[in-house]
């Protein structure tokens, strides 16, 4: 192996690390309105920097990375809570709910109210979100219809 070979294999690890840490932290925090700046700011590294090493490493923008997770953990609270959509949107840190309605029909094709019609939960309603679980499986077992307790 040349030395070129592995220090590219060795910056490509440290990247994905560094972007896994920056994926938890926004799951962490993803109830909390925060900036993509704050971000970088939390990881001493510039937004520009930032943006740029999301991409590569995901293959996505943040941003995008931020509205699908809060997107995944509306529709998981329209399929296991009976609380106002208006109210889902705050939760899920999007203070315009008029946004919040664009950003959820961009992702899902659906509106809030539709998809919570459309369908069924198959669980108890508890608010309680254990971020060791992968909100979008569940959203499918959900939609799906499966036993919710193959995942648990």
């Amino acid at each position: 192996m040349s030395a070129n070979f592995q220090t590219t294999t060795f910056t490509k690890l440290i990247d994905e690390g560094r972007v896994k840490q920056i994926e938890d932290w926004i799951t962490a925090n993803i109830f909390d309105s925060f900036t993509i700046n704050e971000i970088a700011l939390h990881f001493k590294i510039s937004q520009d920097y930032l943006s740029r090493l999301f991409k590569q490493v995901t293959g996505t923008t943040i941003k995008n990375y931020i509205n699908r997770t809060r997107i995944d953990f509306a529709r998981y609270f329209l399929l296991t809570t009976d609380w106002p959509v208006s109210e889902i949107a705050e939760k899920c840190a999007f203070t315009d709910y008029k946004y919040f309605f664009r950003v959820f029909k961009h992702y899902v094709h659906l509106s809030p109210l539709k998809y919570r019609n459309t369908f069924t939960s198959t669980f108890l309603n508890n608010p309680k979100v254990d971020f060791g679980f992968d909100v979008g499986k569940v959203v499918s077992i959900l939609e799906k219809g499966l036993d919710t307790s193959i995942i648990y």
